[in-house]
């Protein structure tokens, strides 16, 4: 048994490589991931293997959903900061993204790597805000910057930010990344990978916003229900790094889906999903255009009705008083044989819904 460390820096590029780990196959190569404060550790009898087959399963990836680029500074490439990278690693920066991965991936233990390509600064795609969350420039709690990292640590950092991208906002353009929470000790899971798979296959548009929270936090667990081991997740709104412009975090969130999927009431909202989905393809819930509506910022009643579907799934408010607000537009225009809007009839059809369940 051997144990291989992938020494993390102390900002959000630690969990790009958290994102990264993520596409290693189960019995690959290594058993077990844990996290130490030095880095990650993955152990078993072919940790190299292992590496080689996650970088080759997000070269598929870039190749299958024609991922063209990887966001740059105008310091980055006026230093080439990236391009070296993968020439160190005896790679032209000319070819398309998917091939260079596949070739480093057959090259990274394979070559030896020339002096003077052991260590390199952080691009800005991973170092977002400068200092992120950090009110001492420089530091993260204790813990200072280093100015350099090993290139394997730059590299997989590179590859988990585009491996954990699920889509754009629509209309903001900022780039959606979604990664698991750090548990202290698991085994490999291809999760991650399928889950954002689906996101590329069914959500072609992009990801509406991630705001109002309530309404996203639900979007997300419906889209995520099938894959039980993906609970605990961070979130990121990054605006990408262009020209003189830096990455900056727009917004951060952290997630637990499975407080929803512990809920009654939210596992009877999704077996009647799920039933209608078996028995009409192509067929979309009224929940799910409801929470759209809400993410698009096109609807004031379906923003309210997903915070008060929120607050009631986790039990700050009642059924009735949500089914009550929900439907109370509906009812009165019916009764008057006014026009019903497609957001009041959605709400009122989510509120049978759920008084049913």
């Amino acid at each position: 048994m051997r144990k291989l460390l992938i020494k993390t820096p102390p900002t959000i590029a630690r969990d790009y490589i958290v994102g990264f780990t993520h596409y290693i196959p189960g019995g690959e190569g290594i058993d077990i991931i844990y996290y130490e404060q030095e880095g990650i550790y993955l152990e078993g009898p072919e940790p190299e293997h292992a590496i080689k087959l996650a970088l080759k399963n997000i070269a598929e990836q870039i190749e299958k959903y024609k991922i063209s680029r990887i966001p740059a500074s105008g310091n980055d490439k006026r230093y080439k900061l990236i391009d070296r990278i993968f020439q160190c690693l005896q790679v032209s920066p000319e070819l398309p993204i998917h091939d260079i991965f596949y070739k480093v991936a057959d090259n990274l233990y394979s070559i030896n790597i020339a002096k003077g390509c052991e260590r390199f600064t952080l691009p800005s795609l991973l170092k977002p805000d400068i200092y992120e969350f950090n009110r001492t420039p420089g530091y993260v709690g204790s813990r200072k910057f280093d100015e350099e990292y090993p290139l394997e640590s730059v590299l997989f950092s590179i590859a988990g930010y585009l491996g954990t991208r699920i889509g754009y906002t629509r209309f903001s353009r900022d780039a959606v990344l979604l990664i698991p929470e750090v548990i202290w000790r698991h085994e490999p899971s291809l999760e991650l990978k399928f889950a954002v798979e689906t996101f590329y296959e069914k959500i072609r548009e992009g990801v509406l916003d991630i705001s109002p929270e309530p309404a996203f936090i639900l979007w997300l667990s419906l889209i995520l229900r099938s894959y039980r081991r993906l609970s605990k997740l961070r979130i990121y709104a990054i605006s990408e790094p262009a020209g003189a412009n830096p990455a900056t975090i727009k917004n951060h969130l952290r997630i637990d889906l499975e407080m929803f999927r512990e809920s009654p009431l939210w596992r009877e909202l999704v077996k009647s999903i799920d039933r209608r989905e078996a028995i009409k393809e192509g067929y979309t819930h009224e929940l799910i255009d409801l929470l759209e509506m809400a993410l698009s910022q096109r609807s004031d009643l379906a923003v309210k009705i997903s915070i008060y579907l929120y607050e009631t799934i986790v039990g700050a408010k009642s059924v009735e008083e949500t089914y009550y607000i929900a439907s109370r537009d509906f009812l009165s225009l019916k009764m008057r044989k006014g026009e019903i809007p497609k957001d009041v009839s959605l709400a009122y059809k989510v509120a049978e819904e759920l008084r049913r369940g």
